[in-house]
């Protein structure tokens, strides 16, 4: 998401930016979560046993085996293994912090055999791993091959084949988004399985957090900051229910942006905005360098033409007849082509200009102290229908001014007030 360069722009963190943390997750037999799950096929049990491997637990195993082999001195002729793997220290990430980095590390066994690296024998063959997220709960201690999880129906990243034949390490440093997931949204952690898991005499090992070498366990390491861009808003059901105020729960940022619909419609961390019937979607973003921290809802507004302020072509408004918010001095004419609108008037903020132009127009908009100094002038272009424009910034002194819109079919004045 392309963000603008600003004047007195977005969000929570934008001058001064959030403190980045790193963590390190390294966790020990106690609270480190990995099962491996076995399978014979065809059911088979292998002498000596009362069950086939598939019922059975082994959230206890100290490696991580991706393998596909031979079990006929058992009398089972083939099985398989899987690994599930959870960092369950992820929950304690705020669910709004946007992740920098993320960096998964796996140590090789140094008891254990990979079935490709130099030299190895014909017999022997590749041992690519395909990782998938999982999407379902599981418990270290229940999961069995006949239980295992939903996962994700393609991988989510590969491990290429290993090049020693004991302790082969991996590290994957580009899982930045899947970590993001897990913390925003659910963390169910990662299945690893063979790429052939058809063919047999492949096995690619890692060490599990049941490994009696601490220095050996799997290993995540996360950069990340924290940017809160929660809002609320509210219905000024008092002078006009179309008007709604909303407001940053963090009113502190030193960097708030607004939009509504696609458009810019404030720097403040409160402001007060015209919606007409319709559904519009609002966006808060707190923070330039990092595109995630944002928050955006739609709203619905109802039809209520008792509210809103509709004005006829060529009608003088007489003052009483408004509301307070955005009222029209006695005198003044809306423009033939368009009714016009300006609200909060009186502000201490932003004035908000809406213009619903039956034609396409170019206008040109002035705002003059009562000395008649102009301090601002700029043209717009108006669309046909709605127009939102924002005017005036927080560096306006305050006391009365005077507003004029001219275009081919608009000459409008009005008196607007900063408090």
């Amino acid at each position: 998401m392309k963000r603008f360069i600003f004047i007195a722009l977005i969000c929570a963190t934008g001058l001064m930016l959030n403190a980045q943390t790193t963590v390190t997750f390294k966790p020990n037999a106690t609270i480190g979560e990995d099962a491996t799950l076995f399978m014979m096929d065809d059911g088979c049990i292998p002498l000596g046993w009362t069950n086939t491997p598939a019922d059975l637990n082994y959230g206890n195993a100290p490696g991580l085996s991706m393998l596909r082999w031979t079990y006929n001195a058992n009398e089972c002729p083939y099985g398989k293994t899987r690994q599930l793997l959870r960092f369950s220290q992820l929950n304690n990430i705020p669910q709004n912090a946007i992740i920098l980095s993320a960096v998964l590390k796996l140590y090789g066994d140094p008891t254990s055999q990979n079935t490709w690296f130099p030299g190895h024998p014909d017999r022997f063959f590749e041992n690519n791993v395909d990782v998938y997220l999982v999407n379902s709960p599981w418990s270290e201690n229940m999961v069995t091959w006949n239980t295992q999880p939903a996962v994700s129906t393609s991988p989510i990243f590969s491990i290429p084949v290993s090049t020693s034949q004991y302790s082969w390490n991996y590290t994957n440093g580009n899982i930045t988004n899947i970590i993001q997931n897990m913390v925003s949204v659910q963390n169910y952690g990662f299945m690893f399985r063979l790429q052939n898991e058809i063919e047999e005499y492949r096995s690619m090992c890692f060490v599990s957090s049941d490994h009696s070498n601490p220095a050996l366990w799997p290993e995540l390491i996360i950069t990340y900051v924290v940017c809160d861009a929660n809002f609320t808003y509210c219905l000024d059901n008092t002078n006009n229910p179309y008007d709604y105020t909303f407001t940053s729960l963090n009113p502190n940022n030193p960097y708030h942006q607004w939009t509504i619909n696609g458009q810019i419609v404030s720097y403040n961390s409160s402001f007060q905005y015209h919606l007409p019937p319709g559904i519009h979607k609002v966006c808060y973003f707190t923070d330039m360098k990092y595109d995630k921290c944002e928050k955006c809802i739609e709203i619905c507004v109802a039809e209520n033409p008792k509210s809103d302020i509709e004005l006829k072509v060529g009608e003088t408004v007489e003052p009483s007849n408004l509301p307070i918010q955005g009222r029209i001095p006695e005198g003044d004419v809306v423009g033939e082509e368009s009714n016009i609108i300006i609200y909060p008037n009186p502000t201490k903020n932003n004035w908000n200009l809406k213009i619903n132009s039956l034609i396409e127009d170019s206008i040109e908009i002035s705002i003059s102290n009562m000395e008649g100094n102009q301090i601002y002038l700029a043209k717009q272009t108006l669309q046909k229908g709605i127009n939102n424009i924002i005017l005036g910034n927080d560096s306006y002194n305050k006391g009365i001014y005077v507003l004029s819109i001219k275009g081919e079919v608009i000459d409008y004045s009005q008196k607007i007030v900063k408090e």
